[in-house]
C-alpha cells in the first residue's frame, strides 16, 4: 500500500499525538516540523483534524474562550497542515496522471 511522507508543523503534530489519534510512523522530529510516513487513511485523519481546527467558526470560539492564547498557534499550525496535506494529495494525483500519459 502506498504511503505519504508528510511534514506536519510541530505544534499541530504534538497536539495530535497527545490526543492519541492515528498518525503513521514518526520519521523525524524537528523543531519546526515533524515528518511522518502514513497511509492514506492516516493522512485523512490528519486532514480531518486539521480542518476542524481551521474552521473559522471553531477557531473563533476557541480564541474567545482562551484568554492565555494557547489555541492561536495551534490554529495557525492546523491551517498550515491543511495546506501541506492538500498539496501532498495534489502532487500524488499529478504524479499518477503523468505516469498514465507517459
Amino acid at each position: 500500500m502506498p504511503t505519504y511522507l508528510i511534514d506536519i508543523p510541530a505544534t499541530f503534530a504534538s497536539d495530535h499525538l497527545d490526543r492519541e489519534l492515528p498518525t503513521g510512523r514518526l520519521v523525524k522530529q524537528g523543531v519546526k516540523s515533524w515528518t511522518f510516513d502514513c497511509t492514506a487513511d492516516e493522512l485523512n485523519e490528519w486532514l480531518d483534524d486539521a480542518q476542524y481546527y481551521s474552521d473559522p467558526a471553531i477557531a473563533s470560539d476557541m480564541r474567545r474562550s482562551d484568554p492565555d492564547g494557547y489555541y492561536k498557534p495551534l490554529i495557525r499550525s492546523a491551517r498550515l497542515t491543511v495546506e501541506r496535506i492538500t498539496q501532498a494529495i495534489q502532487d500524488r494525483a499529478d504524479q499518477y496522471f503523468n505516469n498514465l500519459e507517459g
